[in-house]
C-alpha cells in the first residue's frame, strides 16, 4: 500500500455465505492515501484490539458490504485506524449488518449510511457524537432509541426512517399497552440548526407516528418532501405539512416530489 497511491478501490465481491476474503487493518498503511473504498471484505484488526493509525492521510472512506467485528473494537476501529476521516459512507446489503450504531469522530464532516434491507428489528441504540457533521444521510429502521446527539454543526440532513409494524400501532394504542421502543423526537431535536432537510415519505410516516411535537426548525430554509417511490401515506402528508410550515419560520424553499406512474413530478 505504500506505493504512493491517492486513491484506491479494493472489491473482491463474491458470496459471503460462500466465500470470505480477510484484509487487515494493517494491509492499509499508507502515507499517500487519500480515498479508498472497500467491497465485500471481512476487516479485521489480528489481536480484537483497537488498531494504531494507519493512515493519517485518509479523508474519504466507503465501506460497501464490509464486515467487522460486532461490538468491541467492532465500527470504532475505523475510526481509531484513520484519526483523520472527513467522510464516509456505508452500504450495508441484505442480511449482512454490520454498523452497531454509534459514530465518534471530532473530524467527520459527511455521514452516509444506507441499509437496503428493511426487514431487520431496529438497532438498540444509536448515537452521534461528531460535532463537526456538517451532511448526514441517514437510512435505516429506526432504532429502538437516539442519544447523544451532537449534531450542533449539521447543516444538510436526508432522512429515509422505516418503522416496524409493533413501532407504527403505538401511535393510537392504549396506555396499557406498554413500551415500546422507536420514538424518534430526540432525534428530531437533534437536528434542529439544520437549514436543508429532505424527509422522504418513510420518514414523515416515522415522524407522524413516532415523532411526538416537532421542534423548532429555526435555521431551516430549504425543506424537500417525498421520493421518486411510490410509499408513504397522503393522509400523513397532509397532516403534517401544515406543522412543518409553522415549524419553520424563516423557510424560502419547499420542494414537493409527487410520484406519479412512471415519473417523478414536482
Amino acid at each position: 500500500m505504500d506505493l504512493g497511491a491517492s486513491e484506491l478501490c479494493l472489491s473482491f465481491g463474491g458470496d459471503f455465505k460462500y466465500v470470505s476474503f480477510v484484509l487487515l487493518y494493517c494491509d492499509l498503511k499508507s502515507k499517500a492515501l487519500v480515498n479508498l473504498r472497500i467491497g465485500r471484505v471481512y476487516l479485521i484488526h489480528h489481536d480484537g484490539t483497537f488498531p494504531d493509525s494507519v493512515s493519517h492521510t485518509l479523508t474519504t472512506l466507503f465501506l460497501d458490504s464490509v464486515q467487522f467485528t460486532y461490538g468491541k473494537p467492532g465500527f470504532e476501529a475505523i475510526l481509531s485506524a484513520f484519526p483523520n476521516l472527513q467522510n464516509l459512507r456505508l452500504h450495508e446489503s441484505k442480511e449482512w449488518y454490520y454498523w452497531d450504531g454509534s459514530v465518534s469522530s471530532p473530524t467527520l464532516k459527511r455521514f452516509v449510511y444506507r441499509r437496503d434491507d428493511d426487514t431487520s428489528g431496529p438497532k438498540p441504540c444509536v448515537k452521534f457524537d461528531t460535532p463537526g457533521l456538517a451532511y448526514l444521510e441517514y437510512s435505516d429502521v429506526v432504532a429502538a432509541k437516539y442519544e447523544n446527539l451532537r449534531l450542533d454543526s449539521l447543516v444538510e440532513a436526508r432522512l429515509d426512517l422505516l418503522l416496524t409494524a409493533g413501532q407504527i400501532m403505538r401511535k393510537n394504542a392504549p396506555d396499557n399497552v406498554g413500551f415500546v421502543p422507536g420514538d424518534v423526537s430526540t432525534f428530531f431535536k437533534g437536528i434542529r440548526h439544520v437549514k436543508i432537510l429532505c424527509l422522504s415519505p418513510d420518514a414523515l410516516d416515522t415522524l407522524y407516528y413516532r415523532g411526538g411535537e416537532i421542534p423548532v426548525f429555526n435555521n431551516l430554509i430549504s425543506l424537500s418532501l417525498g421520493s421518486d417511490r411510490p410509499h408513504g401515506s397522503p393522509y400523513i402528508f397532509k397532516k403534517l405539512l401544515p406543522s412543518l410550515l409553522l415549524k419553520a419560520p424563516n423557510l424560502q424553499t419547499l420542494i414537493i416530489k409527487v410520484w406519479c406512474k412512471e415519473r417523478v413530478m414536482y
